[in-house]
């Protein structure tokens, strides 16, 4: 509970402490949108991308603090997710819109590649959950402008392609490898920890984009396969859901 409420557990567990910023905010969104405009929850969700997705990013690129980044309310820049997916589920998208969320979805990708790329080829080396001077991770990171772009575009078109979706033959197959999604969540950054000094005696001297594939891969698929064992265990479902 100390290394909870300190902030010190492991770090890609940090999302939850957003997620519970969220569901505190729930009881007053969801009077939010059943009582208030569409204007109004535009109005709502243009702020949080502004305040979450455009100023983080100017303020890297232009190398100035910008000290009321945090200050907006109401579960901070995940917020903007929560909203613009209920208004994606529940409003029908023009064709003309639809083409430029695509757009500017695919461009934004392409930008975050780039950028993330040329600027880790930069970077000697990277400290260990750490990016240096935070451009890399600004330009890519999910809540800021770039990948929002691309996340809207995806949801789009998922939403678009539900019918083609729902007659793919694999479809029933689907939860069986979603379902241990969360449970390789939780259990890959030990798995990062104990297996990647293997990985790197072994594959070490390997170009770097034979890494950069073999490595995820071989940590994947050795996380699924420990969740998988784990979950056999008597009351571990409680611990990986």
């Amino acid at each position: 509970m100390q290394s909870f409420l300190a902030e010190s557990i492991i770090g890609p567990y940090w999302f939850f402490y957003s997620i519970i910023a969220l569901y505190l905010c729930v009881p007053v969104l969801s009077l939010l949108v059943q009582y208030g405009s569409d204007r109004l929850l535009l109005y709502l969700i243009g702020l949080v991308i502004f305040f979450k997705s455009v100023l983080p990013l100017a303020a890297v690129i232009f190398g100035q603090s910008m000290p009321f980044l945090n200050s907006l309310p109401l579960g901070g820049g995940y917020l903007q997710y929560f909203l613009l997916g209920w208004y994606i589920a529940n409003h029908e998208l023009s064709g003309k819109k639809r083409k430029w969320i695509y757009l500017l979805g695919i461009g934004m990708l392409a930008l975050e590649i780039a950028l993330t790329l040329g600027l880790s080829y930069q970077t000697p080396r990277l400290p260990y959950y750490n990016y240096s001077l935070g451009y890399i991770k600004n330009f890519y990171d999910i809540a800021n402008f770039p990948e929002l772009c691309v996340v809207v575009a995806l949801f789009t078109w998922l939403k678009q392609s539900e019918e083609k979706i729902r007659s793919w033959n694999f479809k029933d197959q689907l939860p069986k490898p979603t379902g241990i999604t969360f449970g390789i969540y939780l259990l890959h950054p030990f798995v990062i920890f104990y297996l990647l000094p293997f990985l790197q005696s072994w594959l070490g001297t390997s170009p770097v984009g034979v890494r950069c594939l073999a490595y995820p891969i071989v940590i994947y698929l050795v996380s699924a396969l420990l969740t998988i064992i784990l979950r056999k265990i008597p009351g571990a479902k409680y611990v990986l859901p």
